[in-house]
């Protein structure tokens, strides 16, 4: 039977669109043995020819993918004009199959019979000169696709990731920083950020100067190890939005209610007209009591101010003398310029002590799950058992779980201690002789259980103590913690342990 092949079939072209065409002339695909292959003379890249450590794992891990450029060599090898960067990573994985005793993967090849070696060198600079990285937001959306496999998928993540040369949180961290702007992309990668880092600026982009803020952690952070700097800067920057959302909300609430909303006023120096609002904490009603804000709303002069420390509405008369509201003959004094610098001061610390209180939790369960305590940890919480006091009392007294479930990584019990409910907990550290941590624990959730937000102000003994002993076993002080514990003796602590190194995570496999 005749074919029957529709005109219309791109493969199949009438006489009219008939033109004249010549072959690609790409060479001929093999596989060769990584033995096989060296560099041809004719490579163009000399400089910075050694393959990165993230190459290195991704050939490692599933080969060669992309086929390098080969011309006939003497001796039956190969010469690699285009793509010495996946030869060497080829060859590095052939030597640690053979120390491991698996087989030697085979690398893909073009082999191209070159008339000259004018060619070649021509063909090896047209691969390099033109060749473009990929943008950052390439990388970004590329590894993070690897985290939107199933988990019916998870080794073929796992495979993929190690290949990447990342870890499953920066995976996860990819997939967070799809959502940074073009702008503050742009910034965050040329500020070095790693994957994990733009997956934190994602969360606090909103607040004003984030990226400054972050960039000077991450310069702390290179001068002293580890990621403690850059933690408290976002326990910092998460507490600035907290504020941020609620001051939204709250405006939002009052938009609601049709209450009017007026800025702050500037401090009154004595000079020009007095202003008339007071708050309504320091107004009373004709009887002498308290002016409430849901009694005060039919005032014409009710309004409210959004507290920029706080975010929630301070409620206050515009006029409380037109308005039949009683203002107290001895009402406060205004606070000079050096009492508002205190209250400043204090609410400030106050803010930041508790900014860094996460952080500093964060670390104690890190050192809590830590194959062994150091002695000098042992020693601190023998101490701390044999001189007991009034906070170990209050601990014992409330039967806080919440502290020591925390720091051992398990769910707050919801049944009290009489039930034992650690009980498990007990039995794995004991088979493991990790008993020492299971007391760190203890100690570390009675004492900061006794901690309060004014525990900066105090300065105790123990306070101090407790702050240098963390330091030396590597957390990264905060401001208001280094104010309290001042200079520490010894060797600079250098923050907490660092994570695993992060890769980069470009794809594309230069030659």
């Amino acid at each position: 039977m005749a074919s029957t092949t529709s005109s219309t079939d791109p493969r199949v072209e009438s006489a009219e669109t008939v033109e004249a065409t010549r072959p690609a002339a790409i060479g001929t695909l093999i596989e060769v043995h990584p033995d096989h292959l060296a560099v041809d003379p004719a490579n163009v890249r000399k400089d910075n020819a050694e393959p990165s450590a993230e190459l290195l794992q991704s050939v490692a891990e599933v080969g060669v993918r992309e086929p390098i450029g080969v011309r006939s060599g003497p001796g039956g090898a190969f010469w690699v004009f285009k793509g010495q960067r996946r030869m060497l990573a080829a060859q590095a994985a052939a030597a640690k199959a053979r120390k491991n005793g698996e087989p030697v993967r085979l690398v893909p090849a073009i082999l191209d019979e070159l008339d000259e070696e004018a060619d070649a060198v021509l063909f090896s600079l047209v691969e390099n000169k033109h060749r473009e990285e990929m943008t950052a937001r390439d990388d970004v959306n590329a590894v993070s696709q690897l985290s939107l496999l199933t988990d019916d998928n998870i080794a073929r993540r796992t495979r993929a990731a190690n290949a990447l040369g990342l870890t499953p949180d920066q995976v996860m961290a990819a997939q967070r920083a799809r959502q940074l702007t073009p702008k503050s992309l742009t910034t965050a990668t040329a500020s070095g950020y790693d994957l994990e880092q733009m997956g934190d600026l994602v969360e606090v982009e909103k607040v004003p100067n984030a990226t400054t803020v972050l960039d000077q952690a991450k310069k702390d952070d290179e001068r002293t190890g580890g990621r403690g700097h850059w933690e408290h800067a976002m326990s910092r920057l998460r507490g600035d939005l907290g504020v941020i959302e609620r001051a939204a909300a709250v405006r939002a609430e009052l938009g609601a209610a049709k209450i009017k909303i007026v800025s702050p006023q500037p401090y009154y120096s004595g000079y020009g007209e007095k202003p008339k609002d007071r708050e309504l904490s320091e107004l009373r009603t004709q009887l002498g009591g308290p002016v409430l804000p849901e009694k005060h709303a039919g005032c014409p002069g009710h309004a409210a101010r959004i507290d920029r420390a706080t975010g929630e509405a301070v409620f206050l008369c515009l006029d409380p003398v037109a308005h039949g509201h009683k203002v107290p003959k001895k009402a406060a004094k205004p606070r000079s310029e050096q009492e508002k610098a205190r209250h400043a001061s204090v609410v400030a610390h106050n803010r930041a002590w508790r900014d860094a209180r996460p952080v500093r939790h964060k670390f104690i369960a890190e050192l809590v799950a830590r194959p062994k305590v150091s002695e000098a940890v042992q020693l601190f919480c023998l101490s701390h058992l044999l001189h007991q006091n009034e906070g170990s009392s209050r601990y014992a007294d409330r039967g806080e779980l919440a502290y020591a479930a925390g720091f051992l990584g398990v769910p707050e019990p919801k049944t009290g201690r009489w039930n034992k409910p650690f009980q498990g907990a007990i039995t794995k550290a004991m088979k493991g002789r990790r008993s020492a941590n299971l007391l760190f624990a203890h100690v570390a959730a009675v004492v900061e259980f006794d901690m309060g937000d004014r525990a900066w102000e105090d300065g105790s003994a123990q306070v101090k103590e407790w702050l240098r002993l963390l330091a030396a076993e590597g957390y990264t002080l905060s401001e208001v913690e280094a104010e309290i514990t001042g200079p520490l003796r010894g060797p600079a602590a250098k923050g907490s342990p660092k994570s695993p190194a992060t890769a980069r995570t470009k794809l594309a496999t230069a030659a």
